[in-house]
């Protein structure tokens, strides 16, 4: 993946020949962050370094909610320009996102399963789509059993929006899944407790439910 960046004038980006349109940047706080990346020695800032520049007198949190919610606007546009392909920067940004764990060839295999499953128009589509979704009002209307489990560490949704679900759900229980990943792996341990949890939850009055079973 090759990406051009004009900094002088009238700021532009282009990824692979292909030029990213304006709109893909509605706040300027989101064009700010690719020049202060651009400009950083090895392309890289801490977190607390881009918040600092782009919002200076806001509090930690708020700032880093905003950094969030531009990090997934990024990802959105990536996904159009690079779902499915096999490009190391892709997997960098994208797989390692859902599988920070990997390893290499987990990731070709989600590659492989992207392609298969849509195209990138449509994946760009949903992932807008599931950013714009708000429960909120659907959640606290639940009146069944319900159970949340979540990755500890998930680099996609951060676990503190699944404290948010949780709250919102009357009588809900949330489980704490020891593992980065979005997409658990089925060798990793939080993928059996994962097994667990949903068998018990199933289970009624001391009557096993229909078990899921650990795929082979």
């Amino acid at each position: 993946m090759k990406v051009n960046i004009r900094l002088l004038g009238e700021f532009a980006l282009d990824i692979d020949g292909r030029p990213v349109p304006a709109s893909a940047f509605p706040r300027r706080s989101a064009a700010a962050l690719v020049k202060l990346l651009a400009l950083a020695p090895s392309r890289r800032l801490h977190r607390e370094q881009v918040m600092d520049a782009l919002w200076p007198g806001l509090a930690p949190q708020d700032a880093a909610n905003n950094l969030h919610k531009r990090e997934l606007r990024a990802l959105g546009e990536l996904i159009k320009v690079s779902w499915g392909k096999d490009e190391p920067g892709f997997r960098q940004v994208y797989d390692a996102r859902f599988l920070p764990d990997g390893p290499l060839e987990v990731w070709r295999a989600f590659d492989k399963l992207q392609r298969m499953s849509t195209s990138p128009e449509n994946a760009y589509r949903l992932w807008r789509a599931f950013g714009a979704l708000d429960v909120s009002a659907d959640a606290a209307r639940l009146s069944v059993p319900t159970l949340i489990l979540h990755s500890k560490d998930d680099q996609v949704w951060r676990f503190r929006e699944a404290e948010e679900l949780q709250s919102l759900v009357p009588g809900s229980r949330l489980v704490e899944l020891n593992s980065k990943n979005h997409i658990l792996r089925a060798d990793e341990p939080a993928f059996e407790m994962l097994m667990d949890e949903v068998n018990q939850f199933l289970a009624t009055d001391n009557v096993p439910g229909p078990a899921l079973r650990q795929p082979r």
